[in-house]
């Protein structure tokens, strides 16, 4: 029992800073920079536990659960969180188990040469999980007598390492299983509040039209009625008319106050905001049997924007290439910088539009679609212009549509 209860604890110590961080989330309204940074503190928060309460039940079990949070911040790919996890992790095994600090420095500098091989070939996460495990279980047996000096036999030994090798790698599963279905569902929950803003609007614009028409219809029905030659009907129509002119120009005013966009900006990393995006679509994509390929720029771009508007944005253009799909849908997004500007391209290979179309795509309340409100590629430009950028529409009819987004990049001055 002395023995279960302390791996019990040791779990509980790399679960318990997650599982706050997944609450943290799951309350917060937006996902913006700050959220990597709680996770950061959070994943040295379990390190700091493991380490702190190593010797509290006499086990050696920390030294392969110590490098979960290490492999979990790989998985997220927090850079400076690396370098903080495996410099604490380097101290921890050289101070308290006395490892050569050379040969530790070589395992650790092959976990990131793995972690940069997966990220750049845009491998599963599984590779880096085996990946992680295969190398520390070679390690690990390599060092066996200096590491297991309380088993003698080889077959204990062996046992203890295969057994700390599984924990590992249920463990880590188990973290990461936990953390990216949390973080999925949130997306997809953004995702549908962001279709029910949609219909809302939908909804607002035909309030709109039914107020709007009824003083129109006013100002109409005196119109009819009103004779040039007859003087008295003109002076008690007149005011009437005026009167229903001017309470549409006031639902006019109230409408246009309660749909003007506005935009909160925050420094944010643009690659974070991508991918989060297309996790958030990703049950559509898969829904509409719609493959997507991504080439995102590798290293960290930040854009001084508003994070919800520019994922509404980068939302609705995916939205629109899903309903202009057709069989065998492809759709390519590719990131790059240029001097001073961060750009998207997003291409797809459906139905595209013809010349008529394209020229029109602009327009507010223009649209081919039979629902559609023709506010998408609108609101998109406006919010595109309020970060200081440039959206533009390429298409051809049957070939497909190639949406280009430039956004300045955040520099500190």
């Amino acid at each position: 029992m002395h023995f279960i209860d302390g791996i019990i604890i040791n779990i509980l110590y790399v679960l318990f800073p997650i599982m706050i961080y997944m609450i943290f989330i799951s309350y917060k309204k937006d996902h913006s920079l700050g959220n990597n940074i709680i996770l950061s503190i959070m994943l040295v928060t379990s390190l700091y536990f493991i380490i702190r309460f190593d010797n509290l039940y006499d086990l050696k079990f920390c030294i392969v659960l110590c490098n979960i949070p290490l492999l979990i911040s790989y998985l997220k790919n927090l850079k400076t969180t690396n370098i903080v996890l495996s410099m604490g992790i380097l101290f921890y095994y050289h101070q308290f188990y006395h490892f050569n600090f050379y040969m530790l420095m070589i395992e650790y500098f092959i976990y990131f040469f793995v972690y940069v091989v997966v990220r750049k070939n845009k491998l599963n996460y599984r590779y880096l999980i085996n990946s992680f495990v295969l190398i520390k279980s070679f390690v690990l047996s390599f060092q066996e007598f200096a590491l297991l000096q309380n088993y003698h036999t080889f077959f204990s030994s062996f046992l203890y390492v295969l057994f700390l090798m599984l924990c590992f790698y249920c463990i880590s599963y188990v973290v990461f299983y936990l953390l990216d279905h949390v973080e999925q569902l949130l997306n997809l929950n953004n995702t549908l509040k962001e279709l029910e803003k949609e219909k809302v609007l939908r909804s607002s614009l035909f309030k709109l039209t039914h107020e709007i028409k009824n003083p129109i219809a006013v100002c109409k029905g005196y119109l009819d009625m009103m004779n040039t030659n007859d003087l008295v009907k003109i002076k008690k129509y007149l005011p009437i008319i005026k009167s229903e002119i001017n309470r549409t120009l006031v639902i006019m005013d109230d409408f246009l106050d309660y749909s003007k966009i506005k935009v909160e900006k925050d420094i944010i990393d643009m690659n974070v905001l991508i991918e989060d995006t297309l996790e958030a679509l990703n049950y559509l994509f898969k829904k509409n049997n719609i493959v997507i390929k991504s080439d995102l720029f590798d290293d960290d771009t930040y854009v001084n924007g508003d994070y919800n508007r520019l994922k509404q944005v980068l939302v609705n253009v995916f939205k629109n290439a899903i309903e202009a799909k057709k069989e065998d849908m492809i759709i390519k997004l590719h990131t790059k910088v240029m001097k001073d500007q961060f750009v998207i391209e997003i291409c797809d290979n459906g139905i595209g539009m013809d010349s008529e179309t394209l020229s029109k795509v602009y327009d507010t309340f223009y649209t081919t679609k039979k629902n559609g409100t023709g506010l998408g590629v609108a609101i998109s430009k406006e919010i595109i212009e309020l970060h200081h950028g440039k959206i533009n529409y390429e298409s051809e009819f049957g070939k497909g549509t190639k949406v280009t987004i430039q956004l300045p990049i955040y520099k500190e001055i």
